[in-house]
């Protein structure tokens, strides 16, 4: 793949973190909180790729609809996040992180794997 540079940052991603709620009634509802907006470069990690390494075992023991590499700029405010961010919406696609961020072999920028299980964005 070239190398990665600010011009390939054209996709807006949310960052989301799972939030449990105590119900009145004592139970725990999982939702959503948004962290956060950036421009981010996601790619789909084709088939031929898949079945190369950890990532296609995860792939099948998930039954993921698609994998795709997310890379963005690192920014320190945001490091702080990164252990606690768990998905990201994408065109009204919740897509699920599957690897911490890790820096990427283009100085500046920080990569991760995301996937696809069919989850949509509730409106509101």
């Amino acid at each position: 793949m070239k190398r990665l540079t600010a011009c390939c940052l054209k996709e807006r991603v949310t960052f989301l973190k799972r939030v449990l709620i105590q119900t009145s009634e004592g139970d725990y509802q999982e939702t959503w909180q948004e962290l956060g907006q950036v421009w981010a470069m996601i790619k789909p990690i084709s088939a031929f790729n898949r079945q190369q390494g950890d990532v296609w075992h995860v792939m099948e023991s998930q039954k993921a609809k698609g994998l795709y590499r997310v890379a963005m700029r690192k920014n320190i405010n945001r490091n702080a996040l990164h252990a606690d961010l768990l998905a990201i919406i994408w065109k009204g696609k919740i897509l699920d992180i599957l690897f911490p961020f890790q820096l990427s072999s283009s100085n500046g920028f920080v990569e991760t794997v995301v996937a696809d299980h069919g989850k949509e964005k509730e409106n509101g």
